[in-house]
């Protein structure tokens, strides 16, 4: 069975959550205080759904699948690690 190791699940919930506050400051719409909480446990429940998900799938499939998350994960969480060197910057 895929799964990930929960020092993956917390890095990644914490550099998507960024990455998603990033995307909606583009749209000039900030996330902040509890919004913050509400994306980071969406995140985690959307990585905690993806491996049951990915658990159901014939192996043969799974690479697929795994890469198209992984390209996901990979775009987003860049947005989030560009969001939070720019804040250690200030």
């Amino acid at each position: 069975m895929f799964t990930l190791p929960v020092e993956v699940k917390a890095a990644a919930t914490f550099f998507l959550t960024q990455g998603i506050k990033s995307l909606f400051g583009l749209f000039k719409v900030e996330i902040g205080g509890w919004g913050s909480a509400v994306v980071a446990a969406f995140v985690g429940a959307v990585l905690f759904f993806g491996e049951g998900v990915i658990a159901t799938i014939s192996p043969a499939q799974q690479e697929g699948v795994v890469a198209a998350f992984n390209l996901v994960l990979v775009i987003l969480g860049a947005f989030g690690v560009h969001k939070t060197y720019k804040g250690i910057g200030k």
